[in-house]
């Protein structure tokens, strides 16, 4: 026979008890957990802390045909099958006039 260390016994867990132990751990942490991550939320909503959605910027443009996607808003056709592409419903940003004297200028109108 030989003898073992204290350490040893103490460690020589068996599989039972290794589950046994993390269900109890999990039944005790998971609705702490739960709870604290629910306060949390409703605090940063009250308090104005929440995150602002994340702009995609202009809406995608897909061929009915073919399905790739167009980028530019220029683009009447697809530049692949040629067919023509919806309207976009988000207007384009106004662009200044390249030429002619701006409105704050001295000597405008």
């Amino acid at each position: 026979m030989t003898a073992r260390l204290p350490i040893a016994q103490l460690l020589d867990l068996g599989a039972l008890d290794c589950a046994r132990g993390l269900l109890v751990f999990l039944a005790i942490v998971a609705p702490i957990y739960l709870v604290m991550r629910s306060l949390v939320r409703l605090t940063r909503i009250r308090y104005g802390f929440v995150e602002d959605p994340v702009d995609d910027g202009p809406e995608l443009r897909i061929c009915q045909r073919c399905g790739n996607t167009v980028m530019e808003l220029d683009f009447q056709h697809c530049p692949y099958c040629g067919l023509a592409l919806p309207v976009p419903t988000v207007p384009r940003p106004a662009e200044p006039p390249l030429d002619g004297p701006k409105p704050d200028a001295p000597g405008a109108p």
